[in-house]
């Protein structure tokens, strides 16, 4: 997801938005801080950053929580 993130975004948002779902939460908490600067973005990331704050994951959903101006 690092990687990802210092990737052209045009073609590294597929792979992040996918990645959202991983089974590892630390490949989660990768996405949501990469996706970040893209908070105000395209539909697709906002979804995927409102299921994140979903996440069983603590710090996901902080993370996803401040990516969309939502309280933590």
């Amino acid at each position: 997801a690092a990687a990802l993130a210092a990737a052209d975004p045009a073609l590294a948002l597929s792979a992040l938005l996918a990645a959202v779902r991983d089974p590892h939460a630390d490949v989660r908490k990768a996405v949501v801080l990469a996706l970040l600067p893209h908070g105000g973005g395209p539909g697709p990331v906002l979804a995927a950053l409102a299921a994140a704050a979903d996440d069983t994951d603590a710090d996901v959903r902080a993370y996803a929580r401040r990516a969309t101006g939502a309280a933590v």
